[in-house]
């Protein structure tokens, strides 16, 4: 059966719900529910909040939460709930998600909430994509790091003894130690190998 809601074309599939056919930006309508009642349904409050951009990605205008995604508050059985906004995103056009998988962005912005931009994975899937975007903190984007990447170069260059180098950068010799081995700071490669470098 094919309709209409907020902006997209779709079709009923049994086994997803309501299923966009064309993932264009909605345009916003006033529905017979809004015009009768004055209330707005979740979908058309949720298209409210979106702002497309030239990436293609539906930036989420309202709320956010700390880690940077989308958040959306509605009503499930008399309860108010809130839900990360591109998983909303999932439900409203997608249809269901299944217990164990999580909802990753292919464009690697958590603002987006454009259904394209969306796929279904594991935790492990999410943190294989995160380390093959090279998106992980490490090095000095680690909050409590207490090094910078040129301080860790400087060490890994120098041949002064690890308890004097502990004391001048202000950590353990077991750090240093451990950035000498090469067991931590991976990334960062010493002051002359950078200069050999064209």
């Amino acid at each position: 059966m094919a309709g209409a809601i907020s902006g997209f074309p779709i079709r009923r599939n049994p086994k997803a719900g309501l299923r966009p056919i064309s993932m264009t930006m909605p345009v916003m309508r006033l529905t017979p529910t809004y015009l009768e009642h004055g209330r707005m349904t979740d979908q058309e409050r949720f298209n409210r909040s979106c702002v497309p951009i030239s990436t293609g990605c539906w930036l989420w205008a309202m709320k956010l939460d700390r880690n940077g995604y989308g958040s959306f508050s509605f009503i499930n059985d008399g309860q108010r709930e809130r839900q990360q906004a591109h998983r909303m995103a999932w439900q409203l056009y997608l249809g269901p998600i299944p217990a164990h998988l999580a909802v990753l962005h292919k464009c690697d912005n958590p603002r987006c909430v454009n259904p394209e931009h969306l796929f279904l994975g594991t935790n492990e899937d999410n943190r294989a994509d995160c380390v093959a975007k090279d998106r992980q903190a490490k090095g000095s984007r680690m909050g409590a790091a207490k090094l910078t990447e040129n301080m860790v170069s400087e060490i890994l260059a120098s041949e002064l003894p690890r308890h004097i180098l502990a004391d001048a950068y202000h950590v353990s010799k077991t750090a240093i130690a451990l950035i000498k081995r090469r067991e931590t700071w991976k990334h960062v490669c010493p002051h002359d190998l950078k200069r050999k470098e064209p």
